[in-house]
């Protein structure tokens, strides 16, 4: 067997497991799709439901990184295998969020009752009043604020290179909500709202819930979280790491959770679900990739710790193989996109046009690129590129977006703007990586 396989077992199993999880939850997800269009007696209604958890989901990049710096400093401390550390540091993570969690939460539920949500949706009252707007609202932002603090698990299991659970916790939330919008039907469009906004906040966090109770009994009874075990000077180190990941969080918030929002506000809700048919078929390629480097970025920060570079640059060279593999099936799939909509949606399929789906096409080969190079990046902690360039993109994305959509009345302005921001990123994060493997030095061990 070779040595590059041989030394990759654990990780092999960790991408196959998360592969085989979540691909069936992405798969799911694109069923989910087309079943809403089904629940929902309005195209503009769906559009506001698809913007409105797009935008609140928003929220869950605002932990202060803490998720993020928890995991990669819990991969250190789980090597020690020094069972107090291990408690302090998830106990400090777990306190800091709980108190973010609930001044979002408290803050968030005072600032809501002022937003014009009809005028910020661009939906009439007469088709989903005010009233229900904002309960349909409320109840969606107190599922993700629960879902904002119970998510701190992911993050655990990532560290403890279990990533193919984590992601099944995606796949039992996914199935739910799916299960739910198949078998009931509501008439009535304000009730329909409602009734789904309580079931997306039941569906997230049930399996959150259980995932915590079963890995502190299962795999971590000597870490339950303590307030006793809270300790300010580890607190500080993930928030540090944290900040740095926090950057790059907010940054991409921007450049990818937006989309929904500036289609909604320029061109109309109608145009979003337009958004999304495009989106969700392409989107399972390079989220497909993803897969992949979700356990590398975990698997390398253990190699670094264990000063495995060259196992580091092996890995590193077969996730761009990878990626210039997927950035052709992506250059092809155009070709067929109508006939895959044509089957997905049936009768409610729409016209395709090919030039969109190829420039869906390229922003997909670029985050394939940049989902390999940042993998590897985050693993060894190097995030300067990530945060200069994604701040600088964050920053010129929706004002260069309005200067489009004033000269063009095409929403496709938002995808030519999100490929163009995000290059600098996918070429120089690739020379920053190979700079800094070759400093590493000679002492690394070579697997």
């Amino acid at each position: 067997m070779p040595e590059w396989l041989h030394s990759s077992k654990a990780l092999i199993k960790s991408i196959a497991g998360t592969i085989g999880v979540k691909g069936l939850s992405l798969l799911i997800s694109l069923f989910t799709t087309a079943a809403y269009m089904h629940y929902f007696s309005s195209v503009e209604v769906l559009g506001v439901w698809l913007a409105l958890v797009s935008m609140l989901n928003w929220i869950m990049n605002f932990d202060l990184g803490i998720g993020n710096g928890l995991r990669n400093k819990l991969v250190n401390i789980l090597n020690l295998k020094d069972g107090r550390l291990v408690k302090q540091c998830i106990s400090s993570a777990y306190i800091i969020l709980g108190g973010v969690s609930l001044t979002v939460f408290i803050v968030g539920n005072l600032v809501l009752g002022f937003v014009n949500w009809n005028g910020l949706l661009k939906i009439s009252p007469n088709t989903l009043s005010s009233t229900v707007l904002l309960l349909v609202v409320r109840i969606t932002f107190s599922g993700v604020i629960l879902q904002f603090f119970l998510r701190l698990i992911i993050s655990v299991l990532y560290a403890m290179q279990k990533p193919a659970i984590a992601n099944l916790i995606t796949l039992i939330s996914h199935s739910l909500i799916l299960v739910f919008v198949c078998l009931f039907r509501i008439d009535d469009t304000e009730k329909s709202m409602i009734v789904l906004s309580a079931m997306q906040a039941f569906t997230v966090n049930i399996p959150l819930i259980i995932a915590t109770l079963w890995v502190f009994i299962k795999y971590l009874p000597y870490a339950i979280p303590s307030v006793k075990y809270y300790q300010g000077e580890l607190a500080k180190s993930i928030l540090n790491l944290g900040c740095c990941f926090l950057g790059i969080q907010l940054s991409l918030l921007i450049i990818n959770s937006t989309n929904d929002f500036l289609i909604t506000n320029l061109f109309g809700p109608e145009h979003v679900v337009e958004y999304q048919i495009y989106d969700k078929i392409f989107i399972l390629i390079s989220s497909g990739f993803s897969l992949v480097t979700v356990p590398v970025w975990s698997a390398v920060t253990k190699a670094y710790v264990e000063n495995r570079r060259k196992w580091i640059q092996k890995t590193y060279r077969i996730l761009l193989v990878i990626a210039v593999l997927i950035s052709v099936v992506s250059m092809i799939l155009p070709l067929i996109y109508q006939k895959l909509v044509n089957i997905w949606l049936n009768d409610k399929a729409i016209q395709i046009s090919i030039l969109n789906a190829y420039m869906f096409a390229i922003y997909n080969v670029i985050l394939t690129f940049n989902y390999a190079s940042t993998s590897i990046a985050n693993g060894l902690g190097q995030l300067k590129i990530q945060i200069w360039c994604n701040t600088i993109a964050a920053i010129v994305k929706i004002p260069f977006v309005i200067i489009l959509a004033g000269y063009t009345d095409n929403w496709m302005c938002v995808v030519c703007v999100n490929i163009i921001i995000m290059l600098p990123c996918v070429i120089l994060q690739p020379i920053v990586n190979t700079k800094y493997l070759k400093k590493m030095g000679e002492h690394c061990h070579d697997v």
